[in-house]
């Protein structure tokens, strides 16, 4: 294969990659397949089946998403460093603790960056397309969603910084339940639920019954369920389709140093 430049941001692409996979992984592993379903009474006429889960301090699912993130930021920021170095013919170049890939909502911040008033204006201008306060207005419609993901990617990185991150656990999103019952026990109002990701054991499903003495071994449940996760920074995306969009962002990062790959062939 030919050399490229940026050698190092495409490193640290798959860097993401791995991280991404790792994610995947840890979200498999979280909730224990071995582990039956307990029923707790939770009022006097209210039970709820849990689930066992692994507590978050046995888990690296946050600090892989952050990593992830944290690369391709880094990424992008290489891609403006080695550019910087090619323009100005200097190693490192000058204000080297200022330079990083811009990503602004404020047009007077994007000006004042130092990429931006050393490479060419056609390539200024393409970087502002994209950037959070103009990509909207883009006609472009591939433009606009890079403009979007980079918007996000921008929002993850940087909450990441003070772990701010917000992963959370969807309620079961494919439930099939069947009780079985001492005689005259019966069960109504069957409702899945959010999933409390915090604790030891999570509910994902209350129940009432007709009596108040009906004792944990008087009930057994069982169950097929399915539970997803989700990011909060991705509204509209659960289980895979927080894969999809963590996948949309590394692509987008890629075409961005792909993009510099051909303003700097070797």
């Amino acid at each position: 294969m030919p050399e490229k430049r940026f050698r190092d941001s495409r490193k640290r692409i798959e860097r993401a990659i791995a991280h991404g996979k790792a994610v995947s992984k840890q979200w498999a592993e979280l909730f224990d397949p071995s582990a039956q379903p307990k029923i707790v009474r939770r009022g006097p006429n209210n039970f709820a089946a849990t689930v066992k889960i692994k507590r978050e301090d046995d888990n690296d699912i946050s600090l892989e998403l952050g990593e992830y993130f944290y690369q391709l930021r880094a990424a992008l920021d290489g891609v403006a460093f080695e550019s910087m170095v090619l323009e100005t013919a200097q190693d490192p170049p000058p204000r080297e603790n200022s330079v990083e890939f811009p990503i602004y909502e404020k047009p007077d911040k994007f000006r004042n960056n130092p990429l931006i008033q050393t490479i060419p204006p056609e390539a200024a201008k393409w970087i502002e397309s994209i950037q959070p306060y103009s990509y909207a207005s883009n006609p472009d419609a591939d433009l606009r969603e890079l403009g979007r993901l980079l918007t996000l990617l921008h929002n993850c990185a940087r909450k990441d910084r003070h772990r701010r991150l917000h992963f959370i656990v969807a309620g079961a999103v494919a439930l099939k339940t069947a009780f079985e019952c001492e005689p005259g026990v019966k069960i109504s109002n069957v409702k899945a639920v959010p999933i409390d990701f915090l604790g030891d054991d999570a509910d994902f499903l209350t129940f009432d019954t007709t009596f108040t003495d009906v004792t944990q071994s008087g009930i057994r449940l069982k169950t097929a369920l399915t539970i997803e996760f989700g990011l909060r920074e991705f509204p509209d995306c659960i289980g895979q389709g927080v894969m999809n969009e963590l996948e949309r962002l590394m692509l987008a990062t890629k075409e961005i140093v792909d993009v510099f790959e051909l303003a700097y062939p070797l």
